[in-house]
């Protein structure tokens, strides 16, 4: 994981050499952060909390954007802090937590593994903490229950898995998973058009959120159309794939 650096004043990131995953940590008041979606390996959640600890900041509260293991991690060191999710992330983190650890795979401590998906329902559309406001874009793109958070103060909107420059629309296989995914994608598209800053949940940030909308619903289009798609995505690691399975979507 690459060190915490600085995306906006009272924002940090980190990002993951898995799969470019990035760790999002909102500074609050007195030091205290609200962490979102924490990862990937052990030894970069062991790095994250030791560079958190030199920077004197302290978890206060961690938010989950959705229920893909990857986004379900927690670290001890951490704290014992709520950590926040749609009700649908926790009840499937919970009902499958066993999948959800076989998913991790190897090189986890238990202490890790314990917390993994442990979750809370978020109690609203905000996020309860002493930090700048932020708000929960709920949808069911990518996942049922999947989230998103816009902190207007910041002019930041974290995407959750979406909005990525290295992943093509990763819709679920759910009754009308094609359709979910326009509809998540066009609840996202007032905040990305506004954003300083998309962060996704995996590739770079960008400060035009409008081009990642626009390539996103040109994918959806040539998928319902049925024309080859030119999208640079698709030569991407695994992207092959992934366009095989949404074509079988349509």
């Amino acid at each position: 994981m690459t060190r915490l650096h600085e995306v906006a004043t009272g924002l940090l990131v980190a990002t993951s050499r898995t799969d470019s995953l990035n760790s999002v940590v909102v500074l609050g008041r007195d030091g205290g952060v609200l962490l979102v979606d924490p990862g990937w390996q052990q030894d970069e959640l062991d790095d994250l909390s030791a560079e958190l600890s030199a920077r004197s900041l302290t978890p206060v509260a961690g938010f989950a954007t959705h229920a893909h293991y990857d986004h379900l991690l927690w670290h001890p060191d951490f704290g014992d802090v709520p950590r926040w999710a749609s009700p649908d992330t926790v009840r499937i983190a919970g009902s499958h937590r066993d999948q959800v650890l076989e998913s991790l795979g190897d090189g986890y401590r238990s202490e890790v593994l314990a917390l993994t998906g442990r979750l809370s329902v978020l109690p609203g559309l905000d996020i309860p903490w002493l930090g700048p406001e932020s708000d929960v874009i709920l949808h069911d793109a990518h996942i049922v229950g999947h989230s998103a958070v816009w902190i207007a103060p910041l002019g930041v909107l974290i995407a959750g898995d979406m909005l990525s420059d290295i992943e093509l629309p990763l819709p679920d296989n759910s009754a009308n998973a094609l359709g979910a995914y326009r509809a998540g994608l066009e609840a996202l598209a007032p905040y990305a058009s506004i954003a300083r800053y998309v962060i996704p949940g995996h590739g770079s940030i960008t400060g035009d959120g409008t081009a990642r909308i626009e390539a996103d619903r040109a994918y959806l289009d040539g998928l319902a159309s049925g024309r080859e798609s030119t999208d640079a995505r698709l030569l991407n690691p695994g992207m092959a794939e992934v366009h095989a399975a949404n074509r079988a979507l349509r």
